[in-house]
């Protein structure tokens, strides 16, 4: 968990950890990810940034089984800027692994913190998430392709 940051990123792409030609535009992208991370709730409540090398994936997220993902989308979102895949299927399916990673950090974090987003939980109309039953029923009123928890933290969407 000690591995820093910029160096594993590095290494995802491909490059040495001692050839720095790209660390400033590396940074520059990275910070971009986690601050569309901490727009959807994927960050401390204080956001994260790297200044270089020194940052560590424990400075950003404690336990291991938060960071995972966390590092997948990193890795992935600054692949899609500084090197896209060169063709349009890869591209498409590292957008679609992006998107799904997009989702479970949001709903990841709705489950982390449930106090904060109790007004999206309150099944009305007008709510983002629903309480649904564990079977993955919706109540009548909630729209196709709304999102719901149910009691074992479960996430569904109906279809």
């Amino acid at each position: 968990m000690e591995q820093s940051v910029l160096t594993s990123i590095k290494n995802a792409l491909g490059l040495a950890e001692d050839y720095h030609v790209y660390d400033d535009e590396l940074v520059m992208h990275i910070n971009s990810v986690f601050s569309i991370l901490h727009n959807i709730g994927g960050t401390p409540k204080e956001g994260f940034s790297i200044t270089g090398p020194n940052q560590v994936w424990g400075d950003f997220l404690v336990e291991q089984n938060q960071t995972n993902m966390i590092r997948t989308y990193v890795f992935l979102k600054v692949r899609m800027i500084f090197d896209p895949p060169s063709t349009s299927f890869t591209q498409a399916a590292v957008q679609e692994q992006i998107k799904e990673l997009e989702f479970r950090i949001q709903t990841t974090e709705i489950l982390f913190n449930p106090g904060i987003y109790s007004y999206l939980l309150a099944g009305t109309p007008e709510s983002i998430v629903w309480t649904v039953l564990t079977d993955g029923t919706f109540p009548e009123e909630a729209p196709v392709g709304a999102m719901g928890v149910d009691s074992l933290g479960n996430v569904w969407r109906k279809e």
